[in-house]
């Protein structure tokens, strides 16, 4: 299994709107303003790989290899929350 991650732009986020963000819900002010809201990306976490921080997600696929084909990928949000394909 090998990890791929892919960068989305860093957000610049108060400490308390990272909280509500956490919590899975949206920050109150975001909800007033509709642009700023269509900017953001909730599911987005920081993570570290070999040592540097990225924002964004990580592509996880599982490949059989005798036979060379992908059995399995994963789209990982955050440490809880996975979507299978």
């Amino acid at each position: 299994m090998d990890a791929t991650i892919i960068n989305v732009p860093i957000q610049r986020n108060t400490q308390e709107e990272n909280e509500t963000i956490k919590q899975d819900q949206i920050p109150d002010s975001w909800k007033e303003d509709n642009h700023k809201l269509c900017q953001k990306d909730t599911d987005a976490r920081w993570t570290m790989k070999y040592g540097r921080s990225y924002f964004g997600y990580k592509n996880h696929i599982m490949i059989d290899l005798t036979h060379k084909i992908i059995r399995q990928r994963t789209v990982a949000f955050t440490i809880l929350k996975f979507v299978f394909n």
